[in-house]
């Protein structure tokens, strides 16, 4: 009795677990890959990425990129096979029309994770406004 109660118990969180990953908006899925990114889970969230928008870049939200981008540059630091992030990183954030504040720095946090001041450098002189991070950000690659 004991063992058809955990299997169903068991089988009940399986299908659960199936019906959380449902995405159902680009708002589901730039939570969920937050979610991912704040759990240090940052392939998962590059899969997600993949499976739902790698092919219709045009469509994706500001978050959706901001999340792509966290996950690129965190990635680049922790495998070390930083080129490849960042270019993907780089991609993103080049394919996206409409950048934000949070983008640029996502991408400015990747090029000093991986020592790249100069395109840190070049790519602050690019943003009109910068706010605090931003300038925060600036002063990480005057550091490197």
């Amino acid at each position: 009795m004991s063992n058809k109660l955990l299997i169903n118990r068991l089988s009940s969180l399986i299908s659960f677990e199936k019906r959380a990953m449902i995405i159902n908006s680009d708002f589901d899925l730039a939570n969920k890959m937050k979610l991912f990114n704040d759990n240090n889970q940052y392939q998962k969230s590059l899969e997600l990425f993949d499976k739902y928008k790698k092919n219709n870049l045009e469509s994706c939200s500001n978050f959706i990129i901001t999340q792509a981008l966290k996950a690129c540059a965190q990635l680049g630091d922790i495998r070390r096979v930083k080129s490849d992030d960042l270019k993907n990183a780089e991609s993103l954030f080049i394919a996206s029309k409409k950048k934000s504040l949070s983008m640029y720095g996502a991408l400015m946090k990747g090029y000093i994770k991986n020592n790249q001041a100069n395109k840190a450098l070049d790519l602050f002189n690019k943003i009109d406004s910068p706010d605090q991070v931003i300038i925060i950000l600036l002063f990480n690659t005057c550091a490197l």
